[in-house]
């Protein structure tokens, strides 16, 4: 069953996207939020192993890839990496979306998720959307990520981020955690 953009968008039309390339602040960013308002955060990463119990090969069969039994692994090109990423989290997104209608029929609720601008483009409008980027972290940095993220190095990171219509911030070494939080306030109307 196909939902069309405009049933999506009303019945997601009290959750707040905090959305963006792994590593960008996103969880940091949702979390915060969702303690000053008082507000549940939707962790995607967090509901992955209870949607992969949901899925089946035939209908999920990215989300039902082990790349950990696959003796091939260092033998796949980056994009194929890439492609099993959006895929994966595609397949996903089907398990989000029934969630978060169920949680925010009555209140508003943070969802910090990985989002292509496609996809955001059909799911919510404008003002209920922030895309966070960074640039490539160096590889002593990246144990700062989630230890769920799969890093997909890009040529131009957050390049269809920044040419998309969306608000974006790009994640800055110098701006403090609660000043990233006052542009996010300001762009969602809070």
């Amino acid at each position: 069953m196909l939902f069309q953009d405009n049933v999506l968008r009303e019945y997601l039309k009290n959750v707040y996207f905090i959305t963006g390339m792994p590593c960008s602040g996103k969880t940091t960013i949702a979390r915060e939020l969702g303690k000053k308002y008082h507000l549940p955060v939707y962790d995607m990463d967090a509901h992955f192993e209870a949607h992969l119990k949901l899925s089946d090969a035939m209908h999920q069969p990215a989300m039902n890839r082990n790349f950990e039994d696959d003796p091939g692994l260092l033998e796949h090109s980056l994009e194929e990496g890439k492609n099993w990423l959006r895929n994966n989290t595609r397949e996903q997104l089907d398990f989000v979306l029934l969630d978060l209608i169920r949680l925010s029929q009555d209140c508003c609720v943070i969802c910090d998720c990985q989002l292509l601008v496609e996809e955001a483009q059909s799911l919510t409008d404008p003002s209920r959307i922030v895309f966070l980027i960074r640039n490539p972290l160096p590889i002593g940095e990246r144990k700062e990520c989630s230890p769920n993220t799969t890093e997909v190095p890009e040529s131009k990171p957050g390049q269809e981020i920044k040419d998309s219509d969306f608000f974006w911030i790009e994640r800055d070494r110098n701006r403090s955690i609660p000043d990233t939080l006052r542009i996010v306030e300001e762009h969602f109307g809070w």
